[in-house]
């Protein structure tokens, strides 16, 4: 299994194990790809050996009918939930970084991501997070200001987005700066 940095698992090996301390769980499902239904299936059949069981499922998180739903979830989640989210990368990003502002501990959390085929990148320079087709170590054009960006390996769990800046210009074509400015 491969963790991120921040604490997502990535669909690499075997499917993170449920915390049998867990006096509940949240089971969030993202998106429509069949290696979701897997991962959400085998969680929810352990988890419901342990405790009682809530399944969310949810096309994505970007509308505000899909966020308010998750939103309701947690809302309702008490002392000792332990919450699941399978997905796509961004979809497991938002949901990590919406589940985490909300106060949802790292250690009552399990995420999995099926796939890397996009994500959340915050733009250091325009400081907007947009949803882009790239992975982390590549190069993309901001959606919001324009800049071409390198997408750093390094991600937020509190914004659930990767790190980028403007990649970087050779030294030559960097105007002088006069004694006088």
């Amino acid at each position: 299994m491969d963790a991120h940095a921040d604490g997502v698992q990535w669909m690499c090996g075997e499917i993170g194990e449920v915390d049998r301390c867990g006096t509940s769980f949240l089971v969030v499902s993202v998106g429509s790809d069949p290696r979701v239904a897997d991962v959400v299936g085998q969680w929810v059949r352990t988890a419901e050996a342990v405790a009682p069981v809530r399944l969310l499922v949810l096309d994505s998180l970007d509308s505000p009918g899909e966020l308010a739903a998750f939103d309701a979830e947690l809302g309702t989640s008490v002392v000792g939930v332990r919450i699941h989210i399978a997905g796509g990368q961004a979809d497991v990003l938002a949901a990590t970084a919406y589940a985490a502002r909300r106060g949802v501990l790292p250690a009552e959390m399990s995420t999995f991501a099926v796939d890397s085929g996009d994500l959340r990148m915050y733009c250091a320079h325009c400081r907007q997070i947009f949803r882009v087709s790239a992975r982390a170590g590549e190069t993309t054009r901001c959606p919001g200001c324009a800049r071409i960006l390198e997408i750093h390996r390094h991600s937020s769990r509190m914004l659930g987005a990767f790190l980028a800046s403007c990649v970087s210009v050779p030294r030559e074509s960097v105007p002088a700066v006069s004694a006088e400015e």
